[in-house]
């Protein structure tokens, strides 16, 4: 077989193969888009999530109608508590397109969003994904403040812009809780919530950006690889400047993907500031547009106009230049100008690849499909930049595509030089032997990045379910033995009795020796507890210097044995210990028919409140289970 014919037969078949993958990865991103639409909308600033198992979901846009607040940025505590009456706002939106009271919205200015969000039922965990916000914001969920970006203000001078893309994990109280973000803009063309807002539980959030973070690290790898193909290319060959022209635009077209992807904030590898942000986004897209169309320029240089083209290269250029030397509030209004412009120039590129063809120019066919591509999904984007159309960005892989395209043009060229030039062509083997061990290599750094990613979710994991005084489980920790132990009393009748442990005057304790001595009393008094209990107990640190302890099949006598000896242990130990008398109260109930954790819960800890009252020191039984109480 003749390795000259069959390598770029190989080649377009792997070309095949990739342009497949990149279809179906714009075919899943419309698939997402469609299941976007079929989630409930908001309306008059509230949501109805009810319908929706979040668990089952990866995430949920909390897309619709919000209560919109024009220059005035409300707590919402002072939403709840004022006169102030709301207007409505499409979310997500900017404001340079939106109309208020049928005037158009200026372009900077103050804002306060708001929504009701009701789910099925009250989550022990959710998660908010916050993505881009222009250009400084303030959010919070119900009264609590969870995340900010900048600094939000009336003016330019008392304001900052900053983007602060993140996930952040929160308990609902109930099954309703209300999300309000204050948004200022006085330093760009856009300013408001122009990309939505998602809601899902917390592991599936995190799975949903570990597979695009991946969608972005692949996409990354594409354009790097291909752009230092392109330049060794280029050195073994510097009178052809296509494979230049190739690794400046992938240069350019992997910044863009870092920005837009936003991938460096959520692996917190680095956080680049508001103006470097909106510089990367806008040059990638202006420097890289007259690279592209170069390319087609030098390679079907008959079909175009000389003088029309030093034009296009001309306002690409001053484009460019703008971005680089004015600020943010300046060149982020040329956009508009800029896409118009791209808009023009499209049909004329495409009408010299339609000449190219009728010429039977070399490549013209293979190169005017995936250009095909590339306008199509330029077109999408620019509609839906402006509103036009409800999709989602695809930039990146028409860019991909293209780039493919381009690529495979030029590897072909060179095995046509290779067949009249012998040592060409073992440099090139060489050179490739050398991408394919640095795409390896990446391959290899991504996956291990992703470990490292997925080891620290699950230390984060830990540390929400771990108290980091005493090590012992917190609050949220415990949670999941006492629901176990319901389960299998209700499913076995297996008893189980609650203790509820208090330090007796360990505020004058601390006053006493300080908090030091304190926080020994708290350390050690968990180590002994340890030591005392069963392996099957459990024991966690409720709050303060209460301590929940969980007995299971174990009935309200022998629970009694144990927090006797329990509570003698620790005064002795304690005592002698920190050269002070130390003691603990308990309160002990069992867990009964009638019993929800909430009641079982406040009859153990009725119980020691009158161990208190009685002189401490003491443990004292609760009363059998009376009217339900509710969960706690």
């Amino acid at each position: 077989m003749n390795i000259t014919k069959s390598i770029p037969r190989a080649s377009a078949v792997l070309l095949a193969c990739v342009l497949l993958a990149v279809v179906f990865n714009v075919a899943t991103l419309m698939t997402e888009v469609l299941s976007d639409k079929s989630v409930p909308q908001a309306a008059q600033g509230n949501i109805d999530l009810t319908s929706i198992e979040l668990s089952e979901v990866n995430s949920v846009p909390l897309s619709g109608n919000w209560e919109f607040y024009w220059q005035k940025l409300l707590t919402p505590s002072q939403i709840d508590n004022s006169k102030n009456e709301s207007t409505h706002i499409n979310v997500p939106h900017a404001w340079v397109r939106s109309t208020l009271d049928g005037q158009p919205l200026p372009t900077h200015g103050v804002a306060t969003y708001r929504v009701n969000v009701l789910t099925n039922k009250k989550y022990a965990n959710l998660s908010l994904k916050i993505p881009t916000i222009g250009t400084a914001y303030k959010l919070y969920i119900d009264d609590d403040l969870v995340s900010e970006g900048g600094k939000i203000g009336f003016t330019q001078e008392t304001s900052e812009p900053g983007y602060n893309p993140e996930i952040i994990l929160f308990e609902p109280k109930s099954d309703k809780f209300s999300i309000t973000i204050q948004v200022s803009n006085h330093d760009f063309y856009w300013g408001g919530m122009w990309t939505t807002v998602r809601l899902g539980v917390n592991h599936n959030i995190h799975q949903e950006q570990y597979r695009q973070t991946l969608r972005s690290t692949f996409l990354l790898a594409i354009f790097l690889t291909v752009a230092i193909f392109n330049l060794i290319q280029f050195t073994l060959r510097t009178t052809d400047p296509l494979p230049i022209l190739i690794a400046l635009t992938c240069i350019l077209l992997a910044l863009r993907e870092i920005e837009s992807s936003q991938v460096l904030y959520f692996t917190g590898i680095a956080h680049w500031s508001f103006a470097t942000n909106a510089r990367v986004d806008f040059l990638s897209f202006y420097a890289a547009s007259p690279l592209v169309i170069a390319y087609f320029h030098i390679t079907f240089w008959q079909e175009y106009n000389k003088k029309l083209m030093a034009v296009i290269y001309a306002l690409c250029t001053i484009a460019s230049l703008f971005v680089v030397f004015t600020p943010p509030e300046i060149f982020s209004q040329t956009m508009p100008l800029f896409q118009g412009l791209i808009v023009l120039v499209m049909p004329y590129v495409f009408w010299g690849l339609i000449k190219a063809i009728k010429h039977k120019r070399y490549s013209a066919r293979l190169l005017t499909m995936g250009t095909i591509f590339l306008f199509a999904i330029v077109l999408n984007d620019i509609l839906y930049n402006r509103d036009i159309i409800d999709t989602t960005v695809m930039i990146s892989f028409g860019l991909v595509t293209f780039i493919l395209c381009q690529n495979y043009l030029t590897y072909t060229r060179f095995i046509d030089a290779g067949k009249q030039n012998r040592y060409l062509s073992k440099t090139l083997e060489e050179r490739n032997e050398e991408l394919q061990n640095f795409s390896q290599s990446l391959e290899e750094n991504v996956k291990k990045r992703t470990d490292e990613l997925a080891k620290a979710n699950e230390k984060l994991g830990e540390l929400a379910h771990k108290d980091m005084l005493t090590e012992l489980p917190n609050r949220r920790g415990m949670m999941v033995f006492i629901e176990d132990a319901i389960i299998n009393y209700r499913q076995n009748n297996t008893p189980f009795c609650l203790l509820v442990l208090d330090f007796d005057k360990f505020k004058k304790l601390n006053d006493t020796l300080g908090h030091e001595a304190g926080d020994k009393v708290l350390t050690e008094g968990a180590t002994l507890m340890r030591q005392v209990l069963r392996d099957q107990d459990e024991v966690a640190r409720w709050g303060g210097e209460e301590f929940l302890i969980l007995l299971p099949s174990t009935p309200i006598k022998g629970a009694e044995i144990i927090a006797n000896k329990l509570k003698d242990s620790l005064k002795e130990t304690l005592t002698k210990s920190i050269g002070m008398p130390v003691s603990v109260t308990i309160g002990i109930a069992e867990f009964e028919k009638t019993d929800t954790l909430g009641s079982c819960f406040q009859r153990a800890d009725k119980a020691l409140y009158l161990g208190k009252n009685n002189g401490r020191d003491i443990v004292v039984l609760a009363e059998p289970a009376g009217q339900n109480d509710d969960n706690i």
